[in-house]
């Protein structure tokens, strides 16, 4: 029997809540175009309607068919959704926030570091990077 450890589980629902990060933000980019981001409403509805392909009194079958519409329906809007904006999104979603941004709200800080123990005026380096050890 094979067996997911729990970290392989951890990953899995980590890589789907990146993707439906992923998702809600080319839903709410102004360079997707409109007629993509019917895809994943087209999918909500279907969930929301109270007629299924599989019934939803079939206990487990009717809520699969539910999710893997949503899920398909993700994955389409994801792939039709321009490379660029996407890349661009994963990566923020990836480091946060861009490179640039991080950047420009940066702040330096220039310090002097010494070992626990030594005395106050025995510094290891100072704001030039050099030791005067």
């Amino acid at each position: 029997m094979n067996r997911q450890s729990p970290r392989d589980r951890a990953g899995l629902l980590a890589e789907i809540v990146r993707e439906v990060q992923l998702a809600w933000r080319l839903l709410l980019d102004p360079r997707v175009p409109a007629w993509t981001k019917l895809i994943p409403l087209g999918a909500l509805l279907y969930v929301l309607f109270p007629l299924d392909i599989v019934s939803d009194l079939v206990v487990g079958l009717g809520q699969l068919d539910d999710l893997a519409i949503l899920i398909l329906g993700m994955e389409v809007f994801i792939s039709l959704s321009p490379a660029e904006v996407v890349e661009e999104i994963r990566r923020q979603l990836r480091f946060g926030r861009s490179w640039g941004e991080a950047q420009r709200d940066a702040a330096t800080v220039d310090s002097t570091a010494r070992l626990a123990g030594d005395a106050p005026g025995k510094q290891i380096g100072g704001g030039e990077g050099q030791s005067r050890r």
